[in-house]
């Protein structure tokens, strides 16, 4: 029961971070989204959803070389 409370609880959250990145439709800085989901979330745990979200396909992440800023943009 613990586990599935967890897993609620992490796909809500991705939801939430989906729909502010989408709601950005030229992306958005990482700086800008960590701001946003600082509070309740150690920067770890940012990281590794956003790694999720890159990985189902979410999402899109863009390394800026000259700058070194990322950004983030929605797919789909």
């Amino acid at each position: 029961i613990e586990e599935s409370a967890q897993v609620r609880k992490l796909e809500d959250r991705l939801s939430r971070m989906r729909a502010f990145i989408k709601k950005h439709r030229s992306g958005v800085s990482k700086r800008i989204f960590s701001q946003m989901f600082s509070h309740g979330t150690m920067a770890k745990e940012r990281e590794a959803d956003i790694r999720e979200m890159e990985d189902r396909g979410w999402i899109s992440v863009i390394r800026n070389e000259a700058t070194g800023g990322i950004t983030l943009t929605a797919i789909g």
